[in-house]
């Protein structure tokens, strides 16, 4: 009998993909596999199974087999077991279907399944790797497109690379407005998702900052790496180690999902672009304001406590029914952005010098905000959006690239994901706002919440329930 190199070498990878897998349809990947595993393993003992009911023949295993035990490990520990005894007088048949069933109640990750034969078998042990090989993912097959569920890629870390198990995945702008107007090409079929929140289940060597089955949030570059297993909206998202940070257990993930790219974003606008010095959780005060447009946004909860964290004092503007929100986060002055002379309102506390950032971006906030930095003497003005032509030669648009922290200015990521933010949110210091609006029902709901982003959301941000943890 001929047998395959890896079953000779008594491992097999059932992360290689053949031609016969191919022709299988997606959701029984998993099923194939084992079944290709527990084929090998049967087909070592040819003489006692029954070719038509592929069943063991008892009257002979009882002879030289006696018991298997299938063991399903989970980062080299044994999480569940199945013994099957092959004595006695009836036929046993293979165990694939029950290692299917224990398998998928598992929830995955299960790193590995090991069927171990009898102590005089031939061959005693035979291995398959499973981990996050099971990957699912919405995809984006085309540009413009809506988003399809099928199986994502398997993930292969780099050195300072962590695999993530997702739980929860928050929707951004950038979502919708990649999949309606995309301004950077993308390779197609590809997978958006920028936030996630859930359990370290691979690390690349060089990490040794994090542990396996660590509860974290992590911010994901498919978007300029083009890497889609860098992507969000999966069960399984690679994320570099700089853009993860630990969470306490007190925080639930749905909450800590809503901050990773806007956390960035922030800061990349505040540290690099406005020089404001780095966060610390017991900052001194400098003499300084700076005017947060949107506080009540995404991007603007966390811009107000990093600005706090820097030292600053900080005026905001919201909607009325926001202004507790923003004051809870630290902001002194709250003026209504509805207000006929917010203008006017916004210059009374502040005063030359003093900064601005535009945490909403669209033309007319970009307006608004361009005139203000001219009536302060001018300066820099941070955009999250493309930014619109100043009509003031003094007032310097900037486009925020909430990559460059951890992508280019690596001495910013680290002092945001590294240093500040595992302590801050340890203590309380640092709060993730807004609240998430659960969608609840996994990858199929991607769509669902993409669209309600599309339509406008406020103080909320939108999370997808991707496999319900705390």
């Amino acid at each position: 009998m001929t047998y395959r190199p890896e079953f000779q070498r008594q491992i097999f990878n059932i992360g290689r993909r053949n031609s016969a897998e191919e022709t299988r349809p997606k959701s029984n990947l998993l099923e194939g596999h084992i079944n290709d595993l527990v084929t090998d393993f049967m087909a070592e003992y040819a003489d006692c199974v029954d070719p038509v009911t592929h069943s063991f023949n008892c009257g002979s295993a009882e002879r030289k087999y006696g018991a298997t035990r299938i063991e399903y490990r989970r980062n080299e520990k044994v999480v569940a077991q199945l013994v099957t005894n092959f004595s006695g007088t009836t036929a046993m048949h293979h165990p694939y279907p029950v290692c299917t069933v224990v398998l998928t109640n598992l929830k995955l990750p299960v790193n590995s399944i090991t069927i171990h034969g009898a102590p005089s078998l031939r061959l005693t042990t035979i291995t398959a790797a499973v981990s996050a090989q099971f990957n699912e993912a919405a995809w984006i097959p085309a540009e413009k497109a809506k988003c399809e569920v099928g199986q994502g890629p398997v993930p292969k870390p780099a050195e300072n690379e962590v695999v993530i198990e997702v739980a929860y995945a928050a929707v951004n702008p950038i979502d919708y407005l990649m999949q309606d107007t995309p301004y950077v090409s993308l390779p197609y079929p590809s997978i958006f998702g920028s936030d996630v929140a859930g359990t370290i289940v691979q690390l690349g060597s060089s990490v040794t900052r994090f542990k396996i089955g660590q509860r974290v949030i992590g911010e994901c570059d498919n978007l300029l790496t083009q890497n889609s297993s860098h992507a969000g909206f999966q069960r399984f998202a690679t994320c570099a180690e700089i853009m993860v940070a630990a969470i306490p257990d007190s925080l639930p993930m749905a909450n800590a999902a809503v901050l990773p790219l806007c956390y960035t974003t922030a800061g990349c606008a505040l540290f690099k672009h406005l020089k404001l010095p780095l966060p610390t959780l017991n900052p001194k005060p400098i003499e300084k304001t700076i005017l947060l447009w949107g506080g009540s946004s995404s991007i603007g909860c966390s811009a107000i406590q990093l600005a706090v964290a820097a030292g600053l004092k900080v005026v905001t503007t919201v909607g009325a029914q926001n202004h507790d929100l923003v004051k809870s986060l630290g902001a002194k002055h709250v003026i209504d952005y509805k207000s006929p002379t917010v203008i006017e309102d916004v210059l009374k506390v502040l005063n030359t010098g003093d900064l601005v950032m535009d945490c909403i971006s669209i033309p007319a906030t970009q307006m608004i905000c361009t005139e203000i930095v001219h009536k302060l003497g001018g300066g820099k003005l941070p955009a999250l959006r493309w930014p619109e032509a100043s009509k003031y030669d003094d007032v310097e648009m900037i486009f925020v690239n909430g990559g460059d922290p951890v992508l280019v200015d690596l001495d910013i990521g680290d002092a945001l994901w590294r240093k500040y933010l595992p302590e801050a949110l340890a203590t309380g210091k640092f709060v993730p706002k807004p609240d998430p609006e659960i969608i609840v029902g996994g990858l199929r709901k991607v769509q669902e919440g993409i669209d309600i982003v599309r339509k406008g959301v406020s103080a909320k941000k939108i999370v997808i329930e991707v496999a319900k943890k705390a």
